[in-house]
């Protein structure tokens, strides 16, 4: 049912971002999974600072930019991608496709 929600495979990109605690790592991990043959790339971010059980919302309260954000993206390396023979002829980038904005 969820692969009906995402556009045709290898067309978006999928940027992750855990609650700072085990169980949020492990679910991170199984959303991330569940997108391989979805996404064109999944990266896993870790925030900066996050504390115990934080997560993104908590991130932005104490000062976290869309730009630093963009920065975290654009550093993370791929967690996930799809095989080498999906992505001939094609570039396995996962840029953020809206910086600046």
């Amino acid at each position: 049912m969820a692969r009906e929600l995402h556009p045709p495979p290898g067309r978006c990109q999928r940027h992750l971002v855990p609650d700072n605690d085990e169980a949020g790592r492990k679910h991170v991990l199984k959303v991330a999974e569940s997108l391989l043959g979805i996404a064109a790339c999944v990266k896993v971010l870790d925030l900066p600072d996050l504390p115990e059980k934080g997560d993104l919302s908590d991130w932005i309260d104490a000062g976290g930019t869309r730009k630093e954000l963009d920065s975290l993206v654009s550093e993370a390396p791929t967690s996930f991608s799809p095989p080498r023979s999906r992505s001939l002829g094609r570039k396995n980038s996962c840029r953020s496709s809206h910086s600046g904005r």
